[in-house]
């Protein structure tokens, strides 16, 4: 269909973000930007969204596919953003150092600030 002087009429487009990848960035800039009424299409080339945070559930077990991924912050509005989502353990990073026959808690780069 041509609009009246010939030229093909100008369709407003259907997103207004293309993000590609649902990694981390991708996935939080995606769910960011809906929140605040805009509209994304997210690509990505694997299967499931997360990237390398996927966790897939296998017999009941829940296996990260891409290795062991630990997510921590003190910042409260990053913790509650990341609770819509997802629930989480209590796991703390508690490492040790052996020394002789003695296990010693290992300093944590906090302590060395």
């Amino acid at each position: 269909m041509s609009s009246p002087n010939g030229t093909s009429p100008v369709h407003a487009p259907a997103y207004d973000y293309l993000i590609v990848g649902c990694g981390l960035f991708g996935a939080t800039f995606a769910r960011l930007a809906t929140d605040a009424g805009l509209r994304c299409l997210v690509i990505d080339r694997r299967s499931h969204i997360g990237g390398n945070c996927y966790t897939e559930r296998l017999e009941g077990i829940n296996v990260h596919r891409y290795g062991a991924h630990i997510f921590h912050t003190s910042n409260k509005a990053v913790w509650d953003f990341v609770h819509r989502f997802a629930d989480f353990n209590n796991y703390i990073n508690s490492p040790k150092a052996h020394r002789g026959q003695a296990l010693f808690p290992a300093l944590q780069h906090e302590h060395l600030l």
